[in-house]
């Protein structure tokens, strides 16, 4: 029997109230395509076992820097070093990332990691002033992903436009269960507070129609559990996000950071030395399942923090010019198994 868990309804793009008045609104629709393959190479993929390891991870303004003095390609080369240090210690079989510049960026953390990845995937969003974003999303897999496809936000409009976009993709033959997979990165705290709430509000109202568009295309003979994973920008159990509405259209979904101490799961922490640039730390980084994944036969395990490649010390380094420094992010995993298997 299909299961695919579409429990929330999207009745209108401001329909969700913000201390009495509605979401700022936008207009038009994605623009939706497939995402860019950045390499595949058939004989590095590896069998789907009992097991199953995923990883997001934000690196930090992985950018080439090609074109500005200040980030140079050695900048790029010694980022890439340093993070793919930490994937290799995380051992992830799918490594879902963000703020990535380009397909050569892709390519670049991969050719860095002891274990190389068989495929990647990076999107390529447009931005409000007509280029290209260097804020993309990718994925790197050891298995072989199916209709790894981006929703751009770029053609939007209007004071509630969401930034950046979704990158959507499947793993599919796992024993009747089958996994689809939204990689997103949320606006961040910069700026108006209720802007940035209702974009990232609208960015999940996105979500959730394009899960239940695709799931309506899907048969009743596979059983799909769903898995939104990445930099959400918000800390639904952090003090100063108590009241902020932005996860609402998940509360349908588990949050596998939901009871853990802020001691356990920090994956943004404060970084010292500029008063004005040392913030509270918190753990934007998550990972949202549908219930079924709580229940088996696949089942998602304890989510862990990898405390490591951020200079806590100085809240100006950065990474690539500091040579032990990936990012402001850890990064944060976990392993699916098979609840049936003795």
């Amino acid at each position: 029997m299909k299961r695919c868990f579409v429990l929330w309804v999207c009745v209108g793009l401001t329909g969700w109230v913000h201390a009495g008045d509605a979401f700022l609104a936008f207009e038009g629709r994605p623009e939706t395509k497939a995402a860019i393959q950045a390499f595949e190479d058939q004989d590095l993929y590896v069998p789907l076992s009992d097991e199953v390891r995923l990883c997001t991870y934000n690196i930090q303004d992985f950018w080439e820097g090609h074109e500005e003095r200040e980030r140079t390609w050695e900048h790029a080369h010694q980022q890439a070093r340093v993070a793919a240090a930490i994937i290799d210690e995380v051992k992830a079989d799918v490594l879902i990332l963000q703020e990535f510049e380009s397909a050569e960026m892709v390519r670049l953390l991969n050719q860095y990691i002891e274990q190389p990845y068989a495929v990647g995937y990076i999107t390529a969003f447009g931005s409000t002033w007509g280029d290209l974003s260097r804020l993309n999303l990718a994925v790197l897999s050891r298995f072989p992903l199916q209709n790894v496809t981006e929703l751009d936000f770029a053609p939007l409009e209007g004071p509630g436009r969401p930034t950046r976009g979704l990158l959507r993709f499947e793993l599919t033959e796992c024993d009747a269960v089958s996994f689809l997979f939204y990689n997103l990165h949320l606006k961040s705290n910069w700026g108006d507070t209720h802007r940035n709430q209702s974009q990232r509000h609208n960015s999940m109202v996105l979500l959730r129609e394009d899960w239940a568009a695709w799931a309506d295309t899907q048969s009743d003979s596979t059983t799909w559990e769903v898995i939104v994973a990445g930099d959400f920008n918000v800390d639904p159990e952090h003090p100063s996000f108590a009241d902020d509405p932005s996860l609402r259209t998940l509360d349908d979904m588990l949050d596998l950071w939901a009871g853990r101490s802020l001691k356990e799961r920090i994956t943004v922490p404060t970084r010292y030395g500029v008063p004005r640039l040392e913030f509270p730390p918190v753990a934007f980084d998550r990972f949202y399942v549908t219930p079924g994944l709580a229940q088996g036969p696949w089942v998602a395990g304890q989510t862990e923090v990898l405390a490591k490649g951020v200079n806590t010390a100085d809240a100006e380094a950065v990474a690539g010019a500091d040579e032990d420094m990936a990012s402001d992010h850890y990064p944060v995993y976990l392993q699916l198994y098979r609840s049936d298997i003795p």
